[in-house]
């Protein structure tokens, strides 16, 4: 790619949920935010998205945007679930009483993957979720990611994108004691890695939060990227490298 790449992200964190509330979403999308813009991304950041209405106007924006671009980037944190291997990413104000309404008015994440599908082979998309992978009906909620449920389906990404997740299928992923999420951390950090691949990005990322969370928590991805190896960060640089 030149200097003349251009780069769009998507950035969402739900936190103020009526039930199961969490802590860190909204400051993790900001960091995450952050992190992009100044790896010259267009980002769209929303917080704290009420309703199906809200998230599915927000995803339908930047999908509009998107053919302008080379280069997307989406990341999710909040709470998710799946019903019959279809994953659902939950507005923060909908009542989820009963499995029908996970899909009445959750938000398939297909509903994303429809965007980044391009028969260009010029194209990368990345999609990260930092999702509880829990089972919203489980009566105990309480304020961090990680809830009794099965967890997320997995996902077969599109020609030309990664997808990543917080921790393995089947597993959950924790709030953290600290103002952002483990993975989170590790992503900002290692995003801002200069010259290496966004695989060996998600490959640092994964050996970080294992270190951090003494092995129990494995972030995965599933990658269908084509080419040459992607460098988000074109420099040899490792910048902010204090602030981590």
């Amino acid at each position: 790619f030149s200097q003349d790449e251009k780069r769009l992200a998507l950035v969402i964190g739900n936190a103020n949920y009526d039930k199961g509330e969490l802590k860190n979403p909204v400051n993790d999308a900001r960091l995450i935010a952050s992190t992009l813009d100044s790896l010259d991304f267009e980002v769209l950041l929303h917080e704290n998205l009420e309703t199906r209405r809200d998230m599915t106007a927000a995803i339908r924006d930047f999908g509009i945007k998107l053919p302008e671009y080379d280069v997307s980037f989406i990341y999710y944190a909040g709470h998710g679930t799946q019903i019959n291997n279809e994953n659902f990413l939950l507005p923060t104000k909908e009542v989820f009483e009963f499995e029908i309404d996970i899909e009445d008015y959750g938000v398939s994440i297909q509903r994303i993957l429809k965007y980044i599908e391009s028969e260009d082979k010029e194209k990368v998309n990345i999609l990260v979720i930092d999702a509880c992978r829990d089972n919203p009906f489980e009566s105990n909620w309480n304020k961090t990611r990680s809830l009794k449920g099965g967890g997320l389906a997995k996902i077969n990404p599109p020609t030309g994108s990664i997808i990543a997740f917080s921790t393995d299928s089947g597993n959950t992923a924790p709030d953290g004691d600290g103002e952002n999420s483990i993975y989170t951390n590790a992503l900002a950090k290692n995003l801002l890695k200069g010259g290496i691949s966004i695989e060996q990005v998600f490959k640092y990322v994964r050996e970080d939060v294992l270190a951090e969370s003494n092995g129990i928590q494995k972030p995965i991805e599933n990658n269908t990227l084509i080419g040459d190896p992607y460098i988000i960060n074109k420099t040899e640089l490792f910048l902010l490298e204090n602030n981590f």
